[in-house]
């Protein structure tokens, strides 16, 4: 999402722009994240954040969330913007699963192994397994 966010000594001609992405709820607010976490980057806050720079440019993409996540509201709205955008994204979510939802031994593993299959399956559509 941001071509202009590199490192001097980063080699410009590797293509650093992954074949797929897999999501667990992720905060996706920069500004608001920069805010609580780090302050000294909240001059750069909208430059640097995914909810402030929608545009189609993500790699085929499914994305996991739980509905009691803090930031599931945060994960659905950037999701629906991208999808907007062009972007196939595949949203799944969790009911009444909070954030880390497929963490191996939480919830005897029900979302673990969902989760595991849900992987699975999306590498193997794309035809990466």
């Amino acid at each position: 999402m941001f071509e202009d966010v590199n490192d001097d000594s980063d080699n410009q001609s590797i293509n650093y722009i992954p074949n797929a992405l897999v999501v667990f709820g992720a905060g996706m607010d920069g500004v608001d994240i920069m805010r609580r976490r780090y302050p000294e980057l909240l001059d750069r806050a909208m430059e640097l954040s995914p909810l402030h720079n929608i545009k189609k440019c993500l790699p085929t993409t499914l994305w996991l969330c739980g509905t009691a996540d803090e930031l599931y509201e945060q994960n659905k709205n950037f999701v629906n913007l991208m999808i907007n955008e062009g972007n196939d994204v595949t949203f799944v979510t969790y009911e009444g699963m909070e954030h880390g939802i497929p963490n191996y031994g939480s919830h005897p593993n029900k979302s673990y192994n969902d989760t595991t299959l849900k992987i699975d399956d999306f590498l193997k559509t794309i035809g990466f397994v």
